[in-house]
């Protein structure tokens, strides 16, 4: 599928150089060729009526796109986020948004072939070139997302304590409570990182298959070994290809962590999720606060502002926020980003705990549809609908279990052992 993604690709800018370079030959034709086109001058005349309309609509448009530029890139923005994120679910697979999906994924993939052919001097070359790159990005641990996470909070931190700092109140406890909660951010953060997901080793693999049964659709008892580690495979646990161990109740890699998430440190994710989209609503609320205090320092309220026609137009919301857009870019800039991201992590939070309501994984969903599927296509599927999850136990105790994982008792049994003697 994504052979075909690239060879369309392919095709259209093929095609679409043709249809270029064919314009760009007629044009040239007809700038060589001016006394045909001056024998006929009402032609001549209409082409010129034509373009200056054109010419009038291309202002206008550019004018509205002006006018408009923030809501533009705040609604392409929100598209892109939810394809990127809704697009591979079963709502949007197999629809325009799945298609748009893959081409996305697929476009970086293809551009950097092309760059690297190019740069390398040689198609071979660059493919090794790429094909390197995507074992180290994609098929390996890497600090790359951590260390880009910490450049995009250190610049968004500077940017926020630069602009918006000063402009608290003197004496307001807002000056307290941002550095205490930017810490408290980074401490969620490095607590997620460094929780252990729960790892299955030789000492924990027999506890481990006692805690949840084999439903026989999604885990089945033939498979009751990992073939890579070699190790007894309890049901919900997955290999991890990128970490190379087996997990507990393996739920994702989280490229941000650079690590799993399972068993032991969903309620790590969790937190880091909500610590977060908490963090980012309330530096958009103190830049809301601050500009509100500017507004009404300048009285703008109950001003009027002088258009660019010379005109006055009374004070709206709409030229209060051009006016402060001009003074406080840098403010309003970082309140727009904080609240994109606030509402991406709320969503993703959002969806995460409706799978821990319904005592699912984000790999036990991908499980269920392939069920779902194999099913289907031999005629199964009303044998398929008597399936049931046999792991959801319940709102509280899914919660709990989540909350308060099961801990490897021999583990702690042999810690109480070695203290006796002493």
């Amino acid at each position: 599928y994504q052979r075909r993604v690239h060879g369309t690709l392919s095709e259209c800018l093929f095609f679409f150089g043709i249809l270029f370079f064919c314009r760009l030959a007629a044009t040239s034709r007809s700038m060589a060729e001016p006394e045909r086109l001056a024998q006929n001058s009402a032609i001549a005349g209409q082409i010129g009526s034509i373009l200056s309309e054109i010419g009038k609509l291309a202002g206008n448009a550019g004018n509205l796109l002006l006018n408009h530029a923030l809501f533009i890139y705040i609604t392409l923005a929100c598209a892109l986020v939810y394809i990127c994120v809704c697009g591979p679910s079963k709502y949007h697979r197999n629809g325009w948004i799945g298609a748009l999906y893959i081409i996305l994924i697929n476009l970086p993939d293809l551009f950097g072939r092309c760059a690297c052919t190019i740069l390398c001097c040689g198609r071979d070359r660059g493919f090794r070139w790429v094909n390197k790159t995507e074992r180290y990005f994609c098929e390996s641990r890497n600090p790359v997302l951590q260390i880009f996470y910490t450049i995009l909070v250190g610049v968004a931190v500077v940017i926020w304590f630069w602009k918006v700092f000063d402009m608290l109140p003197r004496y307001s406890m807002h000056r307290f409570a941002a550095p205490f909660a930017i810490v408290a951010l980074v401490g969620c953060f490095v607590a997620a990182c460094r929780a252990d997901p729960g790892v299955i080793t030789p000492e924990n693999a027999k506890h481990q298959r006692t805690l949840f049964p084999y439903d026989g659709l999604m885990y089945s008892q033939r498979s009751t070994e990992c073939t890579t580690c070699e190790l007894p495979k309890p049901a919900r646990s997955k290999h991890c290809r990128i970490c190379n161990h087996c997990v507990a109740k393996f739920d994702h890699h989280c490229a941000w962590l650079n690590g799993d998430v399972g068993l032991k440190n969903y309620r790590h994710f969790l937190l880091f999720l909500l610590s977060h989209a908490f963090v980012c609503l309330y530096g958009t609320y103190l830049c809301v606060y601050v500009l509100m205090r500017v507004a009404d320092d300048l009285n703008l309220w109950k001003v009027s502002f002088i258009m660019g026609d010379n005109s006055r137009a009374e004070s709206s919301y709409y030229l209060v926020f051009l006016f402060l857009l001009q003074r406080h870019h840098f403010v309003i800039g970082v309140a727009l980003f904080m609240v994109m991201i606030a509402l991406m992590l709320l969503g993703f939070f959002s969806y995460h705990a409706y799978l821990i309501t319904t005592n699912f994984t984000t790999n036990e969903t991908f499980k269920w549809d392939d069920a779902k599927q194999w099913h289907k296509e031999h005629g199964k599927l009303s044998q398929f609908q008597g399936y049931r999850n046999v792991y959801n136990r319940g709102f509280v105790q899914n919660w709990k279990e989540v909350l308060f994982p099961p801990t490897d008792t021999r583990r702690s049994q042999t810690g109480r052992e070695k203290k006796k003697p002493s």
